[in-house]
């Protein structure tokens, strides 16, 4: 499975973050910005930042340092997939600072006949519960909504 990632770049006084199904995220406040990065499920090892040698679309070293500094410590969630030795699926992790409180297992749903839709049911158990977690722990004003895109 490969790492999609997503791209913060300054636009006059705003950050832009371009997530991986192309829509975008964009605050002048790089703490909010991670926040709202976070609640995309998005980590700070996603997270790609031009360099002032790329010109004036690099975020200011304040910023980046403010922007991963917060993402790298509150809630977040992860889902991986399972190998098929140990029942395929997906393995859901709730992270908080860091460290797993939370999660579980999600293989994929009985009694779909098709191995993809099941695979894909199974995902969609795990992100519900994901959102779950984000929303209840949401800054103020947002929810977490699914990603664009299915597997």
């Amino acid at each position: 499975m490969t790492m999609d990632y997503v791209k913060v770049t300054l636009e006059d006084d705003e950050l832009v973050a371009v997530l991986p199904d192309g829509s975008t995220l964009a605050h002048t406040d790089a703490v909010r910005l991670a926040e709202l990065l976070q609640m995309e499920g998005v980590s700070a090892d996603q997270v790609l930042m031009p360099d002032w040698r790329e010109g004036d679309s690099a975020p200011m070293n304040g910023q980046k340092i403010a922007l991963l500094a917060r993402m790298r410590r509150g809630y977040a969630y992860s889902i991986t997939s399972r190998p098929d030795a140990l029942g395929g699926g997906w393995r859901l992790r709730l992270l908080d600072d860091g460290e797993e409180v939370g999660g579980g297992v999600f293989p994929p749903v009985e009694g779909i006949d098709d191995a993809e839709e099941a695979l894909q049911a199974a995902h969609d158990a795990a992100m519900d519960n994901a959102l779950d977690w984000m929303n209840s722990h949401a800054p103020a004003g947002y929810t977490a909504h699914w990603p664009g895109s299915q597997l």
